[in-house]
């Protein structure tokens, strides 16, 4: 039996969440703790080796929901530019270890489950090195998206706000998709989705289809 996969979990929670006004959408409330540890707990219950938390705006808020947890916490300096740095920071973070792949999840996503992130990684585990696997709902890309440690140089190279879905037309060939139903796209941009988020966890459903 080949050896399970080094996977390090890059979550990212540097962002200013401007739409949401005043608030800071990780810090709010979603199935009874606020967003950012609810998401790095279902990292921590998956099969990864390592959780790296990517921190910027209200760092020290956002360390104070997450102190007790086992993970690292890694501060990004050039947050307010955009997505790529957090995942430059978080890359650097997790290198020390070699992790065989890196998976870049969202902070904002309070459906993505440890059953979804262990599906990425069983995929990669069944198609091997280099890949990427990206959560899917009805065929469209969404996240988290699981990159081979061979792509590591292009995302510690990305520059805009787009993250590494500009690297997906060059690199098609590699790229293999995990139904994931509506978890894949559903992320907390404003107060309407936030609300729209805490009425699914009251009136829960198949968020994701393994």
């Amino acid at each position: 039996m080949l050896p399970e996969p080094n996977i390090a979990v890059i979550l990212l929670a540097a962002g200013q969440s401007r739409r949401m006004g005043q608030s800071n959408k990780l810090l709010e409330p979603v199935e009874e703790t606020s967003m950012i540890r609810h998401c790095a707990l279902e990292a921590i219950a998956s099969r990864a080796h390592s959780l790296h938390v990517v921190l910027g705006y209200q760092a020290e808020a956002i360390t104070a929901e997450l102190n007790d947890l086992r993970l690292n916490t890694v501060s990004c300096e050039r947050w307010a530019l955009g997505i790529s740095q957090s995942i430059a920071s978080g890359i650097a973070s997790a290198e020390p270890n070699k992790p065989d792949a890196f998976i870049i999840m969202l902070g904002d996503m309070p459906f993505v489950t440890a059953g979804l992130l262990d599906a990425l990684m069983a995929k990669f585990s069944e198609v091997g090195a280099p890949s990427i696997i990206a959560a899917s709902f009805d065929g469209q890309i969404g996240n988290p998206v699981l990159w081979a440690r061979a792509y590591a140089p292009e995302l510690l190279c990305l520059e805009s706000d787009r993250g590494g879905r500009q690297l997906f037309e060059k690199h098609a060939a590699d790229l293999h998709r995990v139904e994931a139903g509506s978890a894949a796209c559903f992320d907390v941009d404003d107060l309407w989705a936030l609300e729209a988020a805490r009425k699914r966890v009251a009136n829960p459903i198949s968020h994701f289809i393994p």
